[in-house]
């Protein structure tokens, strides 16, 4: 996972609940102890499922899979149990899980969640892009920065119908990263890139905006051969794999780095202040 440069992070709360990682729940009192496998499991249904109610079948179906006990209904009703035990043992305030036919609601305010503040830090951050790229840098930086690890971390393996879930925040994830690596460019960044966009093309090989990132990071670099050997490479494995050409966006970024198109001058660098004379 790409980590969040130092310089770009702004101080945050965390949230009381965490599932963009490790699962984790804080209270007054510290962090709570969840328990085993199956109340994280139930406690991660309800988390992406916030302030809906999810239905007590789809909740055994993550729980047990295709092993459901005879007795799910009431070990259900144990693992909702012992999540309230220990909330209200880690000071979490309220009633954190409800009973709502046909099943169970987490609650959770927009800053209690940690894919919530994501979200909003986001949204926020697009509609800031056009108009002040340093500002939506900063809001992107902040908003990725929720993140320590893969969709409930500890027990991601077992999470059956919830997967599309998991995969739309992945996806939101690399989404806000692309947004935030085209602020980046907007203000003069490239040589900052160079490293980050090396792993993320490395990492996700059919992703095309990364690429087309890279390669016009790497040309404002002055180092226009490599920039086209990146889209080679994509053309390459797009054809193998998919039997597709690259998107027009990104043949016509490789034409005018062919050309005589000064793309290194359309966003050029801002000027550096002058640095304070000594004494």
């Amino acid at each position: 996972m790409t980590t969040v440069p130092k310089s770009q992070v702004l101080l945050r709360p965390e949230p009381a609940l965490c599932v963009l990682g490790p699962l984790r729940l804080r209270g007054a009192s510290g962090y709570a102890a969840l328990g085993g496998v199956k109340p994280r499991r139930l406690l991660a249904a309800l988390a992406l499922n916030a302030n809906r109610v999810v239905p007590a079948e789809l909740l055994a179906d993550v729980i047990w899979g295709d092993s459901r006990p005879r007795s799910a209904r009431q070990n259900l009703q144990t693992y909702v149990w012992s999540l309230r035990t220990a909330a209200g043992a880690a000071g979490v305030p309220g009633r954190l899980i409800e009973a709502r036919p046909p099943g169970y609601t987490l609650h959770a305010e927009p800053g209690d969640l940690d894919w919530l503040c994501f979200e909003r830090l986001s949204r926020e951050g697009s509609a800031l892009l056009s108009r002040d790229p340093a500002g939506a840098s900063r809001l992107f930086a902040v908003a990725l920065g929720y993140w320590h690890g893969p969709v409930a971390a500890d027990v991601a393996d077992d999470l059956g119908p919830l997967l599309p879930r998991v995969i739309a925040l992945e996806e939101a994830r690399l989404s806000a990263l692309d947004l935030r690596i085209q602020a980046d460019l907007e203000l003069g960044r490239h040589l900052e890139l160079t490293g980050e966009l090396s792993e993320l093309v490395a990492a996700h090989p059919l992703r095309e905006r990364f690429h087309a990132h890279y390669m016009l990071t790497l040309y404002r670099c002055g180092r226009r051969s490599d920039a086209l050997a990146v889209f080679h490479d994509l053309r390459g494995r797009l054809a193998e794999e998919l039997g597709v050409d690259p998107a027009p966006e990104v043949a016509s970024l490789y034409q005018a780095m062919l050309g005589t198109d000064p793309l290194s001058l359309r966003h050029p660098v801002p000027e550096r202040p002058a640095l304070p004379r000594p004494g």
